[in-house]
């Protein structure tokens, strides 16, 4: 038996200057002390830290795991039967249109269904398990929070749509569609997943009970069923007939109408957002501020949307229809303001002294954004103010459009009435907050908002009842009397309409401005507490412990001795 070579001996010589760079890159790499390594940590730390936690629990998450999995055996065994099925056209027909109809109909359950409701179930988990208070204990915001639940709804369906993306790249050499539509397709799923776990982030930040997340849970349950088959039915119908057919017009409009509808679920998410980091903030924050502003920007892109698409969508000249436009367009945007002052009214008047300090300060900025403050008297005036000029742009449009004289004294008359309504209705649900509803402290929103709808629907009632008493209940004829019934009196008043009755609702409308006056008139005096709030200054403490949070740390307060208190 050979006996084994000796080892080499170890050499006592200083390693070469190669041999040391290679040792030092080794341990530069076991140690993470490397130049891409501290970026790669630096930019880690970018990431939100909500995103990282979810996301680490939901790819471990039995959920996921089975659906992932069957959705990779759906989309291959889609693939494989429908190619198998369509040989041998296959290769001289043009079927790539039912493969991709295939492949959005198995995509839509996922997106549409699976992602919001896990959106749902984590926000609630966050309320039930109690980690929501050291979330909120935390250096997070609660539109941190809200967004990292967002990115990790965003990251599931990049995740299932990186499943269904190859085979869907599959269909295009199929041939029957086109990248324009492929691309179409992939937006408008993307558009509608992230609009509906918005909704459902938000319908779990308003669940504060069990009671609630049950009803909300079915509430979200309805808006997908709701959302999913016109959409569903809308992509397949485009993945057959195309954007446009074979008009190039037809592309522009469709792309037009998802960059209107985007950009509209865009702003509404932003508006739900701050209602939601309203709703789990602080109690002594500065609420309405952060919800006026979303509110007060769709309000005012409204009418500029309108009018753009009114010109695009009907460039001829046309007097009736394009008074008919504008009308539409203010109907949409009174129905904004009511639905936004209905809720504003009811609010509590009180302002804590965190609130205060927040308010403004100069003639100007006092002038302009005191209607943004909290309180119920800010919040009407604050919606009658926008409306209004919303109500301005919309009539100096149809002053300088042509072939509109002859309709524009009736367009006038609508207009006053929907301000005359909202001064009324909006007024009076504010007065009777006042006087039945101050002492409530939580509720007292949505008890206003459901009592200004009652008072509309008694106005319905008893204006139909009336009108029925008056003609010997033989016919309900619209008089004066019913000026009470707004849904009546616009339908009456509704300018360049075929629709007309016998009599006109001019004197109807005169009479509600009668009524509509002096309640508004009494909730502008009320609204003066509200105006005379003076901003309070922030106490040096305050500021101090602020400024070491940021990294500004005096000599005169060690870091060691910072407590701060979540209510300055």
């Amino acid at each position: 038996m050979s006996s084994l070579p000796p080892p080499p001996a170890i050499s006592s010589e200083p390693l070469s200057n190669s041999e040391n760079q290679h040792s030092d890159i080794i341990q530069q790499l076991l140690d993470g002390n490397g130049t891409w390594d501290r970026r790669l940590i630096d930019w880690s730390n970018w990431f939100n830290p909500i995103l990282v936690k979810e996301t680490r629990q939901a790819l471990k998450s039995r959920q996921f795991v089975w659906t992932f999995g069957l959705l990779v055996i759906v989309v291959l065994s889609w693939s494989l039967l429908c190619i198998l099925g369509t040989i041998p056209n296959i290769y001289y027909a043009s079927d790539g249109r039912v493969l991709l109809s295939g492949y959005l109909i198995i995509l839509v359950v996922p997106a549409f269904i699976i992602i919001p409701q896990s959106a749902f179930r984590s926000m609630s988990s966050e309320l039930d398990d109690g980690t929501f208070e050291t979330l909120s204990l935390s250096m997070l915001k609660p539109r941190h929070i809200l967004f990292g639940k967002l990115n990790v709804a965003s990251l599931q369906l990049i995740i299932y749509m990186s499943v269904v993306a190859p085979c869907i790249a599959l269909t295009y050499l199929l041939r029957g569609i086109t990248l324009e539509l492929i691309l179409f397709d992939f937006l408008v799923v993307t558009l509608t997943t992230l609009s509906l776990s918005v909704v459902a982030i938000a319908l779990a930040s308003f669940s504060r009970s069990r009671v609630l997340q049950v009803l909300f849970s079915v509430v979200l349950i309805g808006l997908q069923l709701i959302v999913i088959f016109p959409v569903t039915s809308t992509l397949i119908a485009l993945t057959f007939s195309g954007l446009s057919g074979s008009a190039s017009a037809g592309n522009s409009i469709a792309w037009t109408t998802l960059a209107v509808v985007g950009a509209s679920a865009i702003l509404y998410s932003w508006l739900l957002f701050s209602c939601a980091a309203s709703i789990i903030g602080l109690s002594s924050e500065n609420k309405s501020t952060p919800i006026r502003i979303p509110l007060l920007v769709i309000g005012i892109l409204i009418p500029i949307v309108g009018l753009l698409m009114t010109g695009y969508f009907r460039p001829d000249n046309d007097g009736r229809a394009l008074v008919q436009s504008m009308t539409i367009i203010l109907t949409f945007l009174a129905a904004h303001w009511a639905f936004a002052g209905s809720l504003m009214v009811g609010e509590r008047g009180f302002i804590s002294l965190r609130a205060k300090r927040t308010l403004p300060t100069g003639f100007v900025s006092r002038l302009f954004t005191t209607w943004l403050i909290p309180g119920p008297g800010t919040g009407y005036v604050f919606a009658l103010l926008s409306f209004f000029g919303g109500l301005i742009s919309i009539t100096a449009y149809m002053v300088l459009a042509q072939n509109t004289s002859e309709f524009l004294l009736e367009f006038l008359w609508y207009a006053i009435a929907i301000m005359a309504y909202l001064a009324l209705y909006l007024g009076l649900g504010r007065l009777l907050s006042m006087l039945f509803l101050s002492k409530m402290q939580t509720g007292r929103i949505v008890a206003t908002f459901a009592l200004i709808i009652v008072m509309n629907i008694l106005a319905v009632v008893i204006s139909c009842s009336l009108s029925l008493f008056m003609n010997g209940y033989l016919r309900m004829d619209y008089d004066w009397y019913c000026f009470i019934n707004p849904w009546w009196t616009l339908g009456e008043a509704y300018p360049a309409s075929y629709l007309r009755g016998r009599t006109t609702p001019e004197i109807a409308i005169s009479v509600l401005c009668l009524c509509a006056i002096p309640i508004t008139l009494l909730n502008v005096l009320l609204s003066a507490k509200d105006i005379v709030i003076q901003r309070m200054e922030t106490p040096s403490r305050v500021l101090e412990e602020r400024a070491k949070i940021q990294g500004k740390t005096s000599p005169d307060f060690p870091a060691e001795d910072v407590a701060i208190d979540p209510l300055q």
